[in-house]
């Protein structure tokens, strides 16, 4: 990704053990939400890997560039310049991503993510980000070195 104004929606752009947990999640989220939910479509990851540009850029707004707050952390902290967080967002009929809709729609990606053995932004003590998947602490720990390799390989680091 070279703009940092487009987020990049990549599962390739996450570590693999990642975002094989992240697509059986978002799998299992359609299947649950399908049917339920007024325009509901699909579930889809709208951001996954970010650059340390990008997350300047998106912590701008709201502050030094008009728009409201999307985000709290600077640079390259975060599990998104790691490989390692996916915001997922849905999808109506006419293919426009929401960051909306009823709390308990959400509350099914947060479950199907936890089953899935993730953590889910909507659980978060403080600032709630119901779009966000992240690996547990315990999968961080184990996962971060060989996650920055493989950015490192594809040359997103």
């Amino acid at each position: 990704m070279t703009n940092i104004d487009t987020p990049d929606s990549s599962l390739h752009h996450l570590y693999s053990p990642f975002a094989a947990l992240v697509e059986a999640a978002i799998a299992e989220a359609d299947h649950e939400c399908a049917g339920k939910y007024t325009g509901f479509v699909r579930w889809s990851p709208f951001e996954t890997y970010r650059s340390q540009a990008r997350q300047e850029w998106l912590y701008a707004q709201g502050r030094t560039r008009p728009g409201p707050i999307v985000t709290y952390k600077r640079g390259a902290v975060g599990l998104h310049p790691a490989g390692l967080a996916c915001d997922a967002v849905w999808f109506d009929e006419k293919g426009v991503p929401h960051w909306d809709g009823p709390y308990a729609m959400w509350q099914t990606l947060g479950h199907c993510a936890r089953a899935q053995g993730l953590a889910w932004g909507g659980d978060f003590p403080s600032f709630k980000d119901l779009p966000h998947l992240q690996p547990t602490p315990a999968q961080q720990i184990e996962w971060l070195p060989s996650a920055r390799a493989y950015l490192h390989s594809l040359g997103l680091d």
